[in-house]
């Protein structure tokens, strides 16, 4: 089977200068305590103060924890469940996002009572090509968020809040990953300013491939998939408290056969 998901320019305007993080020290101690600031309700607010239930995970986070898809995050998150196994349907063909256990048993879109956002746009179908190294922070929000994301949120939304391109030095990474059964994961990024504190660009992609674990009686793999994802970000602030983002994101999933099995009740 193969998904395809790709994304136009998304144009926003940002009202304030980026997010500033604040750091609170405790008094007689020398440990910092980061104050995360998210941005659920449509406007900068600490985590500590918003007053709705809402888990806020970095991507420094990420990375110390290993979570490289949406299913490990969401076991380290109560109250949420993500599978890429949907219905009776094995592999990744549909996906499933459930708040507090509630669902549907459907995979209808317009059905959904949780749903996945990129900055606050929607996701519509699969959600497997899209990766985390180039995402800046996740907020998972609990709750009827009809009045800031719309429709599909009765049960909750997931706000993936991806990296701005940065105006003032050169950054970039590349990770690799490589596991039995032919699996490899090599993902890189690089920002750089074009104009100092006024125009930057930022592009990443990323190759996901595994062969599968098992061999069907005909000798075809089961189980094999890929995943090819590219995205790239210009930023532009022309003037003090006005900046505008234009994003390109394209992924193909492209995978074998899944494999699958009965259990008799007996």
């Amino acid at each position: 089977s193969i998904h395809r998901l790709s994304a136009g320019l998304v144009l926003a305007s940002v009202i304030g200068g980026p997010s500033n993080v604040d750091y609170a020290y405790a008094e007689g101690s020398a440990t910092a305590l980061e104050e995360i600031v998210v941005t659920a309700r449509k406007r900068e607010e600490s985590l500590q103060d918003i007053p709705i239930a809402i888990s806020a995970v970095t991507a420094d986070q990420l990375e110390q924890r290993g979570i490289t898809k949406l299913e490990e995050l969401t076991l380290q998150v109560a109250g949420v469940q993500y599978h890429s196994l949907g219905l009776a349907i094995p592999g990744r063909v549909n996906s499933s996002i459930r708040f507090r256990g509630m669902d549907v048993n459907s995979q209808v879109p317009t059905f959904q009572l949780g749903t996945l956002f990129v900055d606050g746009n929607y996701v519509l179908g699969g959600t497997h090509s899209i990766p985390l190294d180039d995402i800046e922070r996740i907020e998972v929000v609990k709750g009827p968020q009809s009045a800031y994301f719309g429709r599909n949120t009765f049960g909750g939304a997931i706000n993936y809040i991806s990296k701005q391109p940065s105006l003032t030095e050169l950054q970039g990474e590349v990770k690799a990953l490589t596991a039995e059964y032919a699996e490899r994961d090599i993902s890189g990024s690089v920002s750089l300013p074009i104009i100092t504190d006024k125009l930057a660009i930022r592009v990443g992609g990323r190759v996901f491939e595994t062969g599968g674990m098992w061999r069907a009686s005909d000798g075809g793999k089961l189980g094999a998939q890929s995943t090819d994802s590219y995205q790239a970000a210009l930023r532009a602030q022309p003037i003090e408290g006005l900046q505008f983002t234009v994003r390109y994101f394209s992924g193909r999933d492209a995978d074998g056969p899944a494999a699958g099995g009965a259990i008799p009740g007996r």
